[in-house]
């Protein structure tokens, strides 16, 4: 549609007024003159003066909104930099020459000499930054950070918004709720200082701590980029606990309790121990001892992810999108994983995965309530997590080297290293070897020994044409 009205020999800019801004423009139409007389011309200029004479009317319906309204602030920035105004708000306004407030008033009576457009507001300061909190904030950022939720499911997005909820209430009850434009290096200072008490106190830690400036500065970085504002002072910048406190230093470092080996066989592998719980759980359990996974890497597995009919059985750990979509913990976390043993055996029961844990919370607390309740942790030191841990230290004692080792757990081998990493990870088949080597044996199977095992591996590498220097076991 050209929106072109000819009146005379002049060509203007017609339209009908959408039913949404009525209530600010009372006329059926939009009409401006393009103050030409060439049709080619004026079909030119048409659809700059639709998106002007909209962007007015929504400022004008903007300017109904506190002053201090987020739609009010961006609504008014849009229509100046559509006029190739350069938008300015009303402190710095009072701070230019007398010169250039005459220029930008005669430019705007040329073009509204009845001054009652919003484009005076735009170019004469009449704006202000959106008063909205931290807490305000924090309850918009799946909104306002798309890229960073947009392969988690529901459970992730939760435990990550949670976070930036904590630190706002907790910053709101400590220092007040400020709009986060009003919160000054000041009062960061005063946060810090709360916190810094509470870690003297060994309420917390400094890493705790320190994450939820993390988390404060985050949230202010993201107001500011979500107003297209590039020139701001972020009160959190250097808002940090330096070191750590004497108590901190003093104490022993904290190791998760492993669970044995005898304890697995008896409780997990075989025996009667599990048989109350429910078998989703049960058999997600029984995987993640097998295979040292993390629990959230086996319950939100997808069905695609399952590969039970390959030549090696397996399951992949890896980014998903879609209906199952999930997010993994890192990239050195995206790895296959070979099933042997009981946790062949749990996941051909569960072919399609486990609908009753995937993408939702309740696996852990189930899980750890059903063991305190049967008194199956040996000690108070024990959680269910320790499984994973527990599966490092078997390969640990059954030779593997610490890169192997790195490998089937999901570790950056980067960090392991200390330098980048160049060659090929172990093939599916040698993985499968690598886990047969500490599977428990089951009713109707057992591993083999682990020299025929470790031969089996050298045999594979030789024929890739490896020098192989054989390791007696």
């Amino acid at each position: 549609m050209s929106y072109l009205w000819l009146r005379g020999k002049v060509y203007w800019f017609r339209m009908r007024t959408p039913a949404k801004y009525q209530s600010v423009h009372s006329s059926r139409f939009l009409t401006r003159s393009l103050a030409t007389d060439s049709l080619k011309k004026a079909q030119a200029l048409a659809y700059r003066a639709r998106e002007n004479s909209l962007s007015e009317l929504e400022a004008k319906l903007a300017m109904g909104r506190g002053r201090g309204d987020d739609a009010r602030y961006k609504t008014t920035i849009k229509l100046a930099k559509d006029n190739d105004i350069s938008p300015i708000a009303a402190p710095s306004l009072a701070e230019v020459a007398l010169e250039e407030i005459v220029s930008r008033v005669e430019q705007l009576i040329q073009k509204d000499p009845a001054a009652n457009s919003p484009l005076f507001a735009a170019n004469l300061g009449g704006f202000e930054l959106p008063d909205t909190t931290l807490n305000e904030i924090s309850e918009q950022l799946v909104e306002l950070c798309p890229d960073k939720v947009a392969r988690k499911n529901k459970r992730q997005k939760r435990m990550w918004l949670n976070r930036y909820k904590r630190a706002a209430a907790t910053f709101s009850e400590l220092v007040g709720s400020k709009p986060i434009n009003k919160i000054l290096i000041g009062n960061a200072s005063s946060y810090r200082r709360s916190w810094e008490k509470r870690v003297t106190n060994q309420e917390v830690t400094t890493q705790y701590a320190n994450k939820h400036f993390g988390y404060l500065r985050v949230m202010v970085d993201t107001y500011y980029e979500n107003l297209t504002i590039d020139e701001y002072t972020n009160p959190f910048t250097n808002i940090r606990i330096k070191g750590e406190a004497n108590w901190e230093k003093a104490k022993d470092p904290v190791r998760k309790a492993e669970f044995s080996p005898h304890w697995i066989q008896q409780n997990i592998a075989i025996g009667t121990k599990l048989d109350g719980l429910n078998d989703e759980a049960r058999d997600i359990l029984t995987i993640c001892a097998e295979t040292g996974c993390r629990q959230t890497e086996i319950y939100d597995l997808p069905p695609s992810a399952i590969k039970l009919d390959a030549d090696v059985p397996h399951i992949l750990i890896s980014v998903e999108d879609g209906e199952h979509q999930r997010e993994i913990k890192n990239k050195a976390s995206r790895r296959p994983v070979p099933l042997v043993g009981m946790a062949l055996a749990a996941m051909k029961r569960n072919p399609n995965g486990f609908p009753r844990y995937r993408g939702k919370e309740g696996f852990s607390a189930t899980v750890s309530k059903y063991f305190a309740e049967n008194d199956m942790f040996p000690t108070s030191k024990h959680h269910v997590s320790s499984l994973r841990h527990s599966f490092e230290s078997r390969m640990r004692r059954a030779g593997l080297s610490n890169e192997e080792r790195g490998y089937m757990m999901g570790h950056s081998m980067k960090t392991i290293r200390g330098r980048e990493v160049y060659g090929d990870e172990p093939d599916l088949k040698i993985r499968s070897l690598y886990a047969e080597l500490v599977s428990f044996e089951i009713p109707g199977w057992q591993p083999r020994q682990a020299k025929e095992i470790f031969k089996e591996v050298d045999e594979i590498l030789a024929e890739e044409g490896f020098r192989i220097v054989r390791r007696e076991k």
